[in-house]
């Protein structure tokens, strides 16, 4: 089985070192590189290309849009750890499209979880933060930014319509009504989109969008 390649940016120079030392014990996961966030590093991620960037809270609000330009060019998945509890952070966190968020209360048992559950293509966040993302977003979609997000995913006009109704919140039942179609084919193309866009529910497409 192949290692899982993990990116460390971090500001820390202790809690680096400790997170480093700590991979390099674990089976199957390498950290193959760790810097904080400058052009030469993310030259370095570009070249590396890993499978999982693991940042640290702090650097990631810092520099969201350094981060996401290398996630936009390799489709890496990012986890960010170190978040602090029951924080405003969580949601800015979860908007800005991370797929694991680590707090610092977490063990380095549960830091490895979260990795192999994420480089399984599934996602580490709290239920109660999720939903009360899906509940209240902090972002809304229109039709420019689903296209260009799902752009090379091969979906159907059809398949563009219904996800944009997704990221509405609207439930099947709605849905069929808004279209004109019934709740039948609403699912059949919702298993299509999340077929398209490898994802397996609502809330994971619609985190795929952000």
């Amino acid at each position: 089985m192949s290692q899982i390649k993990i990116y460390l940016f971090c500001e820390s120079k202790l809690v680096c070192d400790g997170v480093v030392k700590l991979l390099a014990t674990t089976k199957g996961v390498k950290c193959t590189g760790l810097s904080s966030v400058s052009e030469d590093a993310v030259k370095d991620v570009l070249r590396l290309k890993p499978d999982i960037l693991l940042v640290s809270s702090e650097i990631y609000l810092k520099n969201t849009e350094k981060i996401r330009l290398i996630d936009d060019k390799l489709a890496l998945k990012i986890i960010v750890f170190n978040v602090p509890a029951e924080s405003l952070e969580e949601k800015d966190v979860v908007c800005s499209g991370v797929h694991g968020i680590l707090y610092r209360e977490d063990s380095f048992d549960l830091l490895i979880k979260a990795i192999k559950v994420v480089q399984d293509g599934d996602f580490w966040i709290r239920r109660k933060v999720l939903q009360s993302f899906l509940n209240n977003p902090k972002k809304t979609f229109d039709d420019t930014v689903i296209f260009k997000k799902v752009a090379d995913k091969g979906l159907t006009n059809r398949e563009l319509e219904i996800l944009g109704t997704v990221t509405k919140g609207l439930s099947n039942c709605d849905i069929a009504s808004e279209l004109c179609i019934s709740e039948k084919t609403v699912k059949t193309h919702l298993s299509s989109i999340f077929k398209k866009l490898n994802v397996s529910s609502r809330t994971q497409a619609i985190l795929f969008l952000n």
